[in-house]
């Protein structure tokens, strides 16, 4: 039979917990040599979240409950030790406090008589015959990980050896093995990483070719850097801007969609009329400056260096004279980077 515990509902004040947690000096593990009615504070890491269960006795979780009920700040986690008869013996137990606001600050205090509770070769090991190994501390771990990401486990393993001595020394060599297989592990480039790369991929592609089929969207990309360069010397009145565009009214390149009834299929409406010839479609290129609207010209077919500088001959004196005063000599005509405009007839 176990034998009930007389420390399973003893309580410790909120008041004595929160003292704790300020001027207690923090721990790595569980000291060696424990002293009942002690609160001990143990601070963990991301990679040592059990230390606190660590030390030279075995024990039996009992429960986990919030502490206080009324308002809980904690969680507190009853542990009772395992007697030489291999049952749970409520004579010596083990409160863990874990904060709730920080869950690797945690509060372990022990009560009862330490000799009845059996001993483990390695903290809650339930191996009679396994090897005495300590637990490593989390700043050993934290150094055995730095070293494995620049090293082989075997060689970090006689730098630490060499560095800490027995004190914080690392297990053994194949602890630091184990840490160096896991670092490799995560520098593996996983399934959904290389799908992603790949999808990356098609999408730059998608964008190069976008800038060369339409030079002009590079002119866009760079419009916020110009601005800034130019507004301090350039008056954007002054500036004339002008750019041309082609509009299919049939023939249209782009897949056009209808919404329709199944008994409306053959009717005229849901169809788009075809011209042959290349009809259908217009080109315009058009002017403009800050308190003036300059022509809009009309054209069919392509426009290249020598039709683009007769269009700008023919119209844009007249326009020059309409938006600016005569003694005006300081405006710009600015255009794209369209390959007519980047001709050797334009240069």
């Amino acid at each position: 039979m176990d034998e009930k515990s007389p420390f399973q509902e003893k309580k410790i004040p909120v008041s004595d917990l929160y003292e704790a947690l300020q001027h207690n000096e923090k721990l790595d593990k569980i000291p060696d040599t424990i002293e009942t009615n002690r609160i001990y504070r143990v601070a963990l890491a991301s990679n040592t979240k059990d230390a606190y269960k660590f030390d030279k006795y075995a024990w039996k979780n009992t429960r986990r409950t919030p502490y206080p009920k009324n308002n809980p700040e904690f969680i507190k986690i009853y542990y009772s030790c395992v007697n030489a008869d291999k049952k749970k013996d409520g004579r010596c137990v083990k409160h863990v406090f874990i904060s709730k606001v920080n869950d690797l600050d945690v509060l372990v205090c022990y009560f009862g008589n330490f000799y009845i509770a059996e001993k483990r070769p390695h903290g809650n090991c339930r191996l009679e015959n396994s090897h005495v190994f300590h637990h490593t501390p989390a700043s050993t771990i934290a150094q055995i990980d730095e070293l494995v990401s620049k090293m082989p486990g075997a060689a970090a393993y006689k730098t630490l050896v060499a560095t800490n001595g027995d004190v914080e020394a690392p297990r053994n060599a194949a602890q630091c093995q184990y840490r160096r297989q896991k670092y490799l592990k995560n520098q593996k480039i996983t399934c959904d990483e290389i799908k992603n790369l790949i999808l990356l991929s098609y999408e730059l592609n998608g964008f190069y070719k976008l800038l060369q089929l339409q030079p002009e969207t590079s002119i866009v990309l760079m419009h916020d850097q110009m601005k800034q360069q130019f507004a301090s010397n350039i008056e954007w009145n002054h500036i004339i801007w002008s750019d041309a565009a082609h509009f299919e009214v049939l023939n249209r390149k782009n897949r056009t969609c209808v919404r329709r009834l199944r008994s409306e299929a053959d009717q005229r409406f849901n169809f788009v009329p075809n011209v042959q010839g290349g009809e259908g479609s217009i080109s315009v290129w058009g002017c403009m400056a800050g308190g003036a609207r300059g022509p809009l010209v009309i054209y069919s077919g392509k426009v290249d260096g020598r039709a683009y500088v007769k269009i700008i001959e023919e119209l844009l004196p007249s326009f020059i004279e309409n938006a600016f005063d005569s003694s005006n000599k300081n405006w710009m005509f600015m255009h794209d980077n369209a390959p007519p405009h980047r001709s050797k007839y334009v240069e």
